[in-house]
């Protein structure tokens, strides 16, 4: 119950604003966004991907070639380079990860809210990976539509 209360939450905060009201039958009219397929396809967070993964390979072969042949010391200074180095890259990825799915969060947002208010709906439900939604019978699935959007951007 809990989760359906805070998709619902997050479906209304999506959809807040849309100038739907209820269909002439009385009926409510909800949609349906699946997040992870607007994020599989998401340009900007394939492009994040694939660049990380290049650059990943790109770093760990540098910190291999600095580090001794096996069966060799390492003194306790090269250790410690080592693991800051690493540690700094891997705070890096993260920041960089960070600010492209705020700003991933920020574009699907405004692209629902534009989906929701031209399509009249009165609520939008929002499936995560984290939080399946509840799938309402009849629920419009509004994915692709928000997907256009976002590729015109």
């Amino acid at each position: 119950m809990k989760k359906s209360l805070i998709l619902l939450v997050a479906g209304v905060s999506l959809a807040g604003g849309c100038g739907g009201g209820q269909s002439g039958d009385g009926k409510m009219r909800v949609g349906v966004l699946d997040t992870t397929r607007i994020l599989a396809e998401m340009p900007k967070y394939k492009d994040l991907q694939s660049n990380l993964a290049r650059e990943q390979r790109e770093f760990q072969t540098k910190i291999q070639s600095q580090l001794p042949q096996p069966g060799a010391d390492i003194s306790d200074e090269k250790k410690k380079q080592l693991e800051q180095e690493v540690n700094k890259k891997r705070s890096e990825f993260q920041t960089r990860v960070n600010q492209t799915l705020q700003a991933a969060i920020k574009d699907i947002k405004d692209l629902t809210t534009q989906v929701a208010e031209e399509k009249h709906l009165d609520l939008v439900v929002v499936s995560t990976p984290f939080n399946p939604s509840v799938h309402y019978n009849g629920g419009q699935d509004v994915t692709i539509d928000v997907l256009l959007k976002l590729k015109r951007i």
